[in-house]
C-alpha cells in the first residue's frame, strides 16, 4: 500500500503539488492516453522495486520515481503496447535508478537537483535499442478536443505535453491541476507558454510541428521550476523565469538540430541544461543582488512566501541585518535612515540616537558636555563579532562644535560572523574597553557615549558596511527586540526601522514567565477542548526534538509545529501535518510571545490556511486573495488582576474576515489554556487540565493535574 501511495504522489511530487486532487487531475491527465499513462506507473512501479531489490536509502526517490514515470510515458507514447515495450520499460526504471544514484553523487558536489536528467539519459540509451528490436510504433494518439480557440489550443497543449498528453483537455486537466496547490504556479505556467509561443511563432516555427510543442513545454517547465519552486518568490524571480524560458526555447530549436543525425528527440534535456546554468550563475559570486535568489529547499511560492513573511516580520530578513539595541533603557532616534544631516548617499543607512527628557537632549544651560543625558552612558555591542578596530585618543568636542577631519571620532568597527561590518562612532575619550582581535558578544560593554568626530552634541552613531575600511557603503540593517512608543502604548518589535524622534526602550524580560513556558522535550499538556457547542474532548501536545534538531509540538493526532523559545520571545511556525483545531488555535493564540514585562502591543503574521474559517470561506479567501498567503494579526498583553494571569489578545484579520483569539498566561504554570472566536461567536475553547512527562528510560512517566482554581472558565456561545 505505502508503494502504491509513493506511486501516486510521484505524478504531483515533480512540482511540489500538495493537494490530493492536484495529484489526480494530472493522473487522469496522464490516464487519458491509455498506453503512455499505464506503462507511466509501470515505470514508476520499477523504480521502487529497484529501490526495494537494491536496498537503495529513499533520499533521491521521489525525483527518481518521476523520473521512472516520464520514461514509461516516453515508451509507451512512441511504442505499442507488447510485453517487449513493457521489459523495456521496467529495464529503464531500473537504469533510472542506478543513473539517478550516479548523477546524485556528482551533481552534490555542485549543490545541483537530479531534475529530469536521469529521465534524458536513460532514454537516449534505451530508445535505440528499441529501434534495434523493432518495436512497433504506436497507432496515433486519440485527441480529445475542446471548442477552444486555436490560440487558446496552442497554450495549453504544452501543459499537457509535460505529462505526455499534448492536447488541450490534457492542458487544462494539469493547469487546473496547479492551480488548485498553487495559483502562483498556474499563473507562471500559463504566462511562459504565451511568451515561448510568441517567440517561437515570431521565429517562424510552424505551430502545428512537434518541434513547436516541445520547445513550447520544455519552455514552461524551466519557468515553472525556476519561478515557482527555487527562487524566492517575486518580481525578479518571474522575470528570470520568463527570460530563462525564452533561452530554453531556443536550446530546444539548438539540441533537435543536433540530436536529429541520431533520429533522437530533445526530450526534457533543454530545460535541464538552462535550469542548471540558471543555478549556478545565478550566485552571490556574482554579487549582493543574487545573494539571496535561490530557496534553501524548493517549494511551493506559496509556502515560500509564507515563511518568508512571517521570518520577516519576526526579524530575519535576508536584505537586511539584524542588530540588537546598542544600548539599555529609553533612547530617541537622532536622525534615520536618509536623514537630513549626514545620513546621505552611501551613508544612508545609518541611525544616530541620543537621550531627551521633555524634549530636550540636556538640562541647565548645555554648556558642557556633561549636561547632555547620553553623555558617558554605556555603549554595548549590538552583535556577536570581533573587532577589527577601534580608536580611542580624539577628545570630545565642545557642545556646538565638530571635528571635520576625523569624521567617525573615537570608533569601534565590528566584523559580524556574516562577513559585514557594525561601526559604533562619536564615543567618548579613553572609554573604549575593546582592543584588536576581541570576541564580543551581545548586550556586552564596550565603551560610553561621547561627542567625538563630526558630532555637535553627544549621540550614538550605528551603522553596517561592506568592508573593514570606516565610512565604507552602509547596508540596510533593522533593530530587533525593542519597543517602540506609539502614544500611550509600546509595541514591541523584532524587525524596527525607526525614523526621526521615534522613542525606543529597550525592554525587561520577564523571567518567570520565561520559566513557566519553558517547553521541555517529553512533556505533554492535557486540554480539554469544545469546538462549538459539542461536548469537551480529551486531547494532548507533547514536546518533541525532531532528527534535525528542531523542537516541535506535537498533538495526539499527528499534526506539529516547530518553536522557538529564548530570553526575548517564544514562536511558533512551520505548521505541519493534518488539519487540528487544538494546534490552529494554538498556533494563533500564541504566534510570537514577546517575553516582556508590562502592557505591551505588536503585530505578527499567521499563515491563513489555519484561519477557521469553514470550508466556504476558505474558498472565498482563495478567489479574493489569491496571492496572500498570511493574515494580518494585532496582539496585544495586559495583566488581569483578578484571574492573576497576562491576557494576550488578537485579532487575525484577511480582507473582511477576522478571528479573534485570547490565551491566558501564567507565572506559575504557564499557558492555562485559549479561546477563539468570530463575530463574537465561540468557535473553541481549549482548557488545560494537566502537564506530565513521558517514560524515558531511566526516567519514569509523572502527571499533574492543575488545581481546579486557576484553571480558566470555560464558556461556548451558542452557535
Amino acid at each position: 500500500m505505502a508503494m502504491i501511495r509513493k506511486l501516486l504522489e510521484g505524478y504531483g511530487s515533480f512540482f511540489a503539488l500538495n493537494q490530493p486532487l492536484s495529484k489526480a487531475l494530472i493522473l487522469f491527465c496522464a490516464l487519458l492516453q491509455p498506453s503512455s499513462g499505464l506503462l507511466g506507473l509501470l515505470g514508476g512501479l520499477g523504480v521502487l522495486l529497484a529501490h526495494r531489490l537494491l536496498q537503495f536509502q529513499a533520499e533521491n526517490e521521489r525525483i527518481e520515481i518521476v523520473n521512472g514515470i516520464l520514461f514509461g510515458m516516453l515508451v509507451g507514447s512512441l511504442y505499442a503496447p507488447s510485453a517487449l515495450s513493457a521489459i523495456l520499460t521496467l529495464a529503464g526504471a531500473l537504469l533510472v535508478s542506478l543513473t539517478g544514484a550516479f548523477l546524485a553523487d556528482i551533481l552534490r558536489q555542485a549543490r545541483l537537483p537530479l531534475l529530469g536528467l536521469p529521465y534524458a539519459i536513460v532514454s537516449f540509451m534505451i530508445l535505440p535499442v528499441a529501434a534495434w528490436l523493432n518495436v512497433p510504433l504506436a497507432p496515433l494518439a486519440q485527441i480529445y478536443t475542446l471548442p477552444l480557440p486555436l490560440f487558446l489550443t496552442s497554450l495549453l497543449n504544452p501543459l499537457g505535453a509535460i505529462y505526455f498528453n499534448g492536447t488541450p483537455l490534457g492542458g487544462l486537466l494539469v493547469l487546473t491541476g496547479f492551480a488548485v496547490s498553487s495559483r502562483y504556479l498556474a499563473l507562471i505556467a500559463i504566462a511562459a507558454s504565451f511568451i515561448s509561443y510568441v517567440y517561437l511563432s515570431v521565429l517562424g516555427i510552424s505551430t502545428s510541428s512537434t518541434l513547436f510543442l516541445i520547445a513550447q513545454m520544455n519552455g514552461v517547465l524551466t519557468a515553472c521550476v525556476i519561478g515557482s519552486l527555487y527562487a524566492v518568490p517575486g518580481r525578479r524571480s518571474v522575470i528570470v523565469a520568463l527570460m530563462a524560458a525564452l533561452i530554453t526555447c531556443t536550446v530546444a530549436l539548438c539540441l533537435a538540430r543536433l540530436l536529429w543525425v541520431f533520429s533522437l528527440p530533445a526530450l526534457a534535456l533543454p530545460f535541464v541544461l538552462v535550469t542548471y546554468c540558471c543555478l549556478v550563475v545565478f550566485t552571490a559570486r556574482r554579487g549582493r543582488t543574487w545573494a539571496c535568489f535561490w530557496l534553501s529547499s524548493p517549494s511551493l511560492p506559496e509556502t515560500s512566501l509564507e515563511r518568508i513573511l512571517v521570518a520577516k516580520v519576526r526579524g530575519i530578513d535576508s536584505g537586511s541585518i539584524a542588530l540588537r539595541a546598542p544600548f539599555a533603557g529609553s533612547w530617541q532616534v537622532y536622525q534615520g535612515f536618509e536623514g537630513d544631516h549626514t545620513h546621505r548617499g552611501q551613508w544612508r543607512y545609518a541611525l544616530d540616537f541620543f537621550q531627551v527628557q521633555r524634549e530636550r537632549s540636556f538640562v541647565d544651560s548645555g554648556a558642557s558636555l556633561q549636561d547632555f543625558h547620553c553623555f558617558g552612558k554605556p555603549v554595548v555591542s549590538p552583535a556577536f563579532g570581533t573587532v577589527v578596530s577601534c580608536r580611542a585618543d580624539l577628545p570630545d568636542n565642545r557642545p556646538g562644535d565638530v571635528d571635520t577631519t576625523n569624521n567617525w571620532g573615537n570608533f569601534i568597527l565590528i566584523r559580524l560572523d556574516c562577513g559585514l561590518y557594525v561601526m559604533l562612532a562619536h564615543l567618548q575619550r579613553n572609554s573604549v574597553r575593546v582592543q584588536v582581535n576581541h570576541r564580543v558578544h551581545p548586550g556586552m560593554m564596550l565603551a560610553a557615549v561621547g561627542n567625538s568626530g563630526r558630532s555637535p552634541q553627544p549621540h550614538l552613531h550605528m551603522h553596517v558596511q561592506e568592508d573593514a575600511v570606516p565610512g565604507s557603503v552602509t547596508v540596510p540593517f533593522h533593530l530587533t527586540a525593542v519597543l517602540t512608543q506609539r502614544g500611550e502604548d509600546f509595541v514591541y518589535a523584532l524587525s524596527a526601522v525607526p525614523g526621526e524622534k521615534d522613542n525606543l526602550v529597550v525592554p525587561t524580560n520577564n523571567i518567570a514567565l520565561k520559566r513557566a513556558l519553558r517547553l521541555t522535550v517529553g512533556t505533554r499538556f492535557d486540554f480539554d477542548l469544545v469546538v462549538g457547542g459539542s461536548a469537551p474532548v480529551g486531547r494532548s501536545v507533547e514536546v518533541k526534538l525532531d532528527i534535525y534538531g528542531q523542537f516541535r509540538l506535537e498533538t495526539d493526532s499527528g499534526a506539529s509545529m516547530g518553536f522557538t523559545l529564548n530570553d526575548d520571545f517564544l514562536a511558533v511556525y512551520n505548521r505541519v501535518g493534518p488539519k487540528d483545531e487544538l494546534l490552529d488555535g494554538l498556533m494563533l493564540s500564541l504566534g510570537m510571545t514577546p517575553l516582556t514585562e508590562g502592557r505591551v502591543r505588536w503585530n505578527d503574521l499567521v499563515p491563513r490556511r489555519i484561519l477557521p474559517l469553514g470550508r466556504i470561506k476558505h474558498i472565498l479567501v482563495d478567489l479574493f486573495h489569491p496571492f496572500s498567503p498570511c493574515a494580518q494579526s494585532s496582539f496585544v498583553r495586559q495583566w488581569d488582576n483578578l484571574q492573576r494571569v497576562w491576557l494576550q489578545t488578537a485579532e487575525h484579520k484577511l480582507g473582511p474576515w477576522k478571528i479573534d483569539s485570547e490565551v491566558r498566561l501564567c507565572e506559575a504554570n504557564g499557558l492555562l489554556g485559549f479561546t477563539m472566536a468570530e463575530g463574537g461567536k465561540t468557535l473553541m475553547v481549549a482548557t488545560l487540565k494537566g502537564v506530565g512527562m513521558l517514560e524515558d528510560n531511566g526516567i519514569p512517566a509523572t502527571n499533574r493535574e492543575l488545581p481546579a482554581q486557576i484553571t480558566p472558565p470555560r464558556k461556548v456561545s451558542a452557535a
